[in-house]
């Protein structure tokens, strides 16, 4: 009897293990069927950040080199930051596979998406012990927040997945086999070299499990070394780099602004910062709709209307929280709380989205599946009711995964507020798929650039050839401001662009070739051909003089109002110029030399600083006037530097009194008339 009793048991258990297996397989057929479900079709748009990727895993895979040149970089140039490496030659085999596209740029992320739903499945069911796992793969397939970046070809989903590995072999690595210290050291340099803010994940991680962990790292010290050293190795290119390179290896932290900037004092700064913090690990900003950011740039990162996290696991979320808070002296429990409070730290310093701080959001589902897992727990005593608790939870979950994917491919598409460059930005398919198919007739085709961010990279990923050759990003409102020829040129611009050219007089007429329409059949690209009227010649030079006449405003510098005399601005304003804030500048409209006089309340000057960028070669003069008197302080010329921003210093060899107007020529000695002069800053003292 005893014997039949135990055999009974092992066919229980093997019953149950089939069982589980079924729930996993049922639960991973839904996610797949949701993430890879037409790639190309949504998310509406395919930006700029993702077509990168394509042409420079395209460029590496054909020539061995960057697009730039760079044989196997550490970091791409890209879109000009240095913020991409690892996520660009993880895309090669995709792009091998199936070409140059927008389906093999979006298939390697949905494929990585696998990675980190795999690990959260065994870290709730290996590391916590809790069957109840199986449900990773349906709540991550219908969260929006991983729903939609698993589905672009951006670089968010790769990093978050690894940081979440790293975090797996980290515990398996002290609670397991040493030999998990390889992969943990890997994953976390995946991580790294993934996306910038994955830098700031994994690194604020690293010091906050050291200080949480310090026992477990003394108690098996040798795992903890050969990690440290297996990690130094791992990383010894970004050092390298950095020594070598910094400019390029820290190139995007210095274009991201910080909000310690934008604040006067340390208490300001710390506020800011703390407030930046706790808004990223709190739940309303991942389950309320209200409390994200959602209009212009951020739209394109949401589903309208929709949390970013499967609003039914909230209540789950606050009580898995508590298990771990509540038995934070436990090795895993703790490592899975110092991981959520370390990687919404680093986006704190600079504007939080719900992007940058992707595993903060991410974590709160794995809390919900840990609160979940514990309730399941409490019914084991009754296999019979769990098993078919458990059917009843997939049902329903599919039932939502249905209603989901029928709202996200023919509702949610409709209901965005902004389709246009401020918003979802799409349109770059339609426009480059109409040039290759209709653009041997004409001789030059001009994209506007207020249609797509940093629009040049379209031209590689979509176009070859002859269509690649007539195609450039160009402001066809450049027809206004030169007398440069257009014949036979197709332009391709917002729908409203010719009515706002005509508002400025600019005498000219079109010839409408077709318009493109958005997702609700409304226009908002349209293609045309522009000619010049007779009189546009006469209208021109009148422009001409009257742009090229010194504006004159009163600004407060230095806590003193002074009047300034300055070319027209076509971005950036005055304020800019004098802030002392490298990141604001403003440019001449076309305008080349640029001139700017500052009148003084009578100041002792010894030196005067000009602050250039995005400038190629330049002579710079300064002239000052004190009691009718001029002094000439010198010509300088200024020649780019790899940081593309310069600062170029006058000095006299004692003070000049009485100064009460500085003079400053800015004059492009490698662009015409029409050049766009940068200025960043001028300060004096």
């Amino acid at each position: 009897m005893k014997r039949f009793h135990r055999k009974l048991l092992r066919i229980y258990w093997r019953l149950k293990y089939k069982q589980e297996i079924l729930l996993v397989l049922l639960s991973c057929l839904l996610y797949l069927g949701l993430i890879f479900e037409k790639l190309t079709d949504f998310p509406l748009y395919f930006f700029c950040d993702e077509a990168v990727h394509g042409v420079e895993a395209y460029s590496i895979l054909t020539t061995g080199a960057s697009s730039d040149g760079i044989p196997w970089p550490v970091f791409f140039k890209g879109l000009g930051d240095y913020c991409l490496s690892l996520s660009i030659y993880v895309q090669i085999p995709s792009i091998w596979l199936f070409g140059l596209n927008e389906f093999a740029v979006r298939f390697t992320t949905a494929c990585l998406s696998l990675v980190g739903v795999l690990v959260v499945y065994l870290l709730i069911r290996y590391i916590f012990q809790l069957p109840s796992a199986w449900l990773a793969f349906a709540v991550f397939a219908i969260s929006p927040v991983w729903f939609l970046h698993s589905r672009t070809g951006f670089e968010y989903i790769m990093a978050t997945s690894f940081f979440l590995a790293f975090g797996l072999c980290y515990l398996l690595a002290f609670t397991s086999h040493w030999l998990y210290v390889f992969p943990a050291s890997l994953c976390g340099a995946i991580t790294f070299y993934t996306y910038t803010a994955g830098r700031g994940w994994f690194v604020v991680s690293l010091l906050l499990l050291f200080l949480v962990n310090f026992r477990e790292h003394f108690r098996s010290w040798r795992r903890f070394l050969a990690g440290v050293l297996l990690l130094l190795l791992l990383l010894s290119p970004y050092i390298y780099l950095h020594w070598t390179n910094p400019e390029i290896a820290m190139k995007r932290f210095t274009s991201l602004k910080s909000y310690t900037q934008n604040h006067d004092t340390i208490g300001q700064q710390l506020t800011h910062i703390a407030a930046n913090y706790v808004r990223g690990l709190n739940p309303a900003f991942w389950y309320n709709w209200e409390s994200m950011p959602h209009i212009h740039a951020h739209e394109r990162h949401l589903i309208p209307s929709l949390p970013q996290l499967f609003l039914p696991t909230l209540p789950f979320t606050g009580l898995g929280l508590g298990l771990l808070v509540f038995s934070a002296r436990k090795f895993p429990h703790r490592t899975v709380l110092a991981l959520w409070l370390a990687s919404a730290f680093p986006v704190s310093l600079v504007e939080l989205n719900h992007v940058r701080g992707m595993p903060a959001g991410i974590f709160m589902l794995i809390f919900a599946l840990i609160g979940i897992g514990w309730c399941f727990h409490h019914l084991q005593r009754w296999p019979r009711v769990k098993f078919a608790t458990s059917l009843l939870l997939m049902s329903g979950l599919f039932i939502y995964a249905f209603w989901f994917k029928q709202y996200v491919f023919t509702v949610a598409p409709h209901a965005y507020q902004n389709y246009g460059f401020h918003g979802v930005q799409m349109g770059a398919p339609q426009v480059f798929g109409w040039i290759n198919k209709h653009h041997a007739p004409y001789e030059h085709i001009q994209v506007s650039p207020d249609l797509f961010n940093a629009g040049q990279i379209f031209i590689p990923f979509y176009l070859q050839k002859d269509a690649a050759h007539k195609t450039s990003i160009t402001d066809p409102a450049e027809i206004c401001r030169t007398t440069h020829g257009v014949e036979n040129t197709v332009s391709i611009v917002p729908f409203d662009f010719f009515d706002r050219i005509e508002a400025t007089g600019c005498p000219i007429t079109k010839k409408e070739i077709v318009f493109l329409n958005d997702i609700n059949e409304k226009p908002f690209i349209q293609i045309l051909q522009l000619e010049r009227k007779s009189e546009f010649t006469e209208w021109f030079q009148a422009e001409e003089k009257k742009r090229r006449q010194l504006q004159t405003h009163s600004i407060v510098v230095q806590g003193k109002a002074l009047e300034i005399q300055h070319p027209h601005f076509d971005i950036g304003d005055l304020q800019a110029i004098f802030d002392g804030t490298p990141d604001t500048f403003a440019r001449s409209a076309r305008i080349n030399p640029a001139r700017i006089i500052i009148h003084l309340p009578s100041l002792s000057l010894k030196q005067i600083a000009v602050t250039i960028c995005n400038t190629g070669i330049a002579d710079i003069l300064v002239m000052t006037w004190s009691d009718q008197q001029r002094t000439y302080w010198g010509t300088q010329r200024y020649t780019r530097t790899p940081e593309d921003r310069g600062t170029v210093t006058f000095s006299q060899p004692a003070e000049i009194s009485g100064v009460t107007a500085i003079n400053i020529t800015i004059h492009l000695i490698d662009m015409d008339l029409n050049g766009y002069v940068h200025i960043n800053d001028i300060t004096w003292n």
